[in-house]
């Protein structure tokens, strides 16, 4: 399969996910609560999530790579280049676009991205580094 046919069909698998998420969530089925854990020092900004064992989510489309830091747990992971599983603790470097996750154990995920010069500011911090669709991150 060549690289720009992978990255569409991913694109399209994502969006099938999170569309079958709402859809379940619409049928009843109770969202998952994840609430990020925010760290904020010199240039960086992380945000730490547990994501539960039996949990699926899908992630923001990221403009840049970023350093991914599983501290524990398994998981499995769908990137625009490709799935694996990853076992924490593990480091690794993530690309651009979205992920989706299904934690088999418990899994304590966190991603470090740039924050120059945005301080605290959740919001400027996201318009800096996610894109809103596909589309944008296109034109990037």
């Amino acid at each position: 399969m060549s690289e720009l046919s992978h990255y569409e069909n991913h694109k399209t698998r994502i969006g099938a996910l999170t569309n079958a998420i709402y859809e379940a969530i619409d049928e009843g089925v109770e969202a998952a609560n994840i609430e990020p854990t925010n760290y904020f020092a010199h240039g960086t900004y992380g945000r730490e999530l547990l994501v539960k064992a039996g949990t699926i989510i899908t992630g923001k489309i990221h403009k840049h790579s970023c350093i991914t830091i599983i501290l524990y747990g398994h998981c499995k992971v769908l990137t625009d280049q490709g799935d694996f599983e990853v076992r924490g603790p593990k480091v690794l470097v993530t690309g651009t676009g979205s992920k989706g996750v299904y934690a088999y154990e418990d899994t304590l995920w966190l991603t470090v991205h740039p924050n120059a010069d945005n301080g605290q500011d959740l919001e400027k911090i996201e318009n800096n580094v996610i894109a809103p669709s596909y589309e944008a991150l296109e034109k990037l």
